[in-house]
């Protein structure tokens, strides 16, 4: 009820204590009402937010379920892909130092004395699928032979080309020809880090085979390790930045 100036004015004292403690009974309840509504919805709100805060976490658990389930399908893919790249080169490799003034019909009749010099002569043509220079390293040239074994031996044989005489072949003593496996993209890339940790004298040596990069940490270690994909260099040194590790690279 609402009371006019002029009505409270006519009431008398004991009117309006009255009037008065009926307010105060009347506010107090209302207040006690308000906060056990706001209370109450207080209480809903929570309920509905760890509820909707459960099934958040449920779908970001099912989420990092899925990504971590591609990311590894990924990896086993690239992973795939990088083997199945340096496989098709299985049969090739690469003579590295071949003067320019060779031309490509004289290429095997030039490198076949330095072959037979270290007991891997190529008697027969048909032994050879192909030979050719590389488009981008002109004094590299790569073989790809019709059997394994062969290139094979003549990896095994390619340490006998330090005492070979290249006088006594006719060749200029200053040329200087190495044999190396021809490696995918990748496995450069592999080996051009092994090569900046030996120089940072975190390896002491490392070599290929069949694209994968194996190396030793102390001259004297009895075992190596077996490198294939970056993380393996990733896990060994986990100090060492890898994305920048050639720093003066473009």
């Amino acid at each position: 009820m609402v009371f006019t100036r002029k009505q409270l004015g006519d009431m008398k004292k004991d009117e309006l204590v009255e009037l008065s403690l009926q307010l105060q009974t009347s506010t107090d309840s209302s207040i006690d009402l308000l906060t056990k509504e706001i209370k109450d919805l207080k209480i809903q709100f929570q309920n509905q937010f760890d509820e909707l805060n459960n099934r958040l976490k449920v779908k970001m658990a099912a989420l990092k379920s899925e990504l971590d389930i591609a990311k590894n399908t990924s990896f086993l893919l690239e992973k795939r892909c990088i083997s199945l790249e340096q496989y098709s080169r299985r049969e090739c490799l690469e003579v590295r130092g071949v003067p320019d003034a060779i031309q490509q019909d004289g290429l095997l009749e030039y490198l076949n004395p330095i072959f037979k010099e270290i007991n891997c002569e190529i008697t027969d043509p048909k032994d050879i699928q192909a030979i050719h220079r590389l488009r981008n390293r002109t004094n590299d040239v790569i073989i790809k032979f019709t059997h394994r074994d062969q290139r094979n031996a003549l990896l095994t044989s390619r340490k006998n080309l330090k005492e070979l005489d290249m006088e006594k072949l006719g060749i200029d003593e200053n040329t200087k020809l190495f044999i190396n496996e021809s490696l995918s993209r990748y496995s450069k890339h592999l080996v051009g880090i092994a090569n900046v940790l030996k120089k940072r004298k975190l390896i002491d040596s490392f070599w290929t085979i069949n694209g994968n990069v194996r190396m030793k940490y102390h001259e004297n270690d009895a075992n190596f390790d077996i490198i294939t994909h970056v993380n393996d260099f990733i896990d060994r040194f986990p100090q060492t930045d890898f994305e920048n590790i050639f720093p003066n690279r473009d």
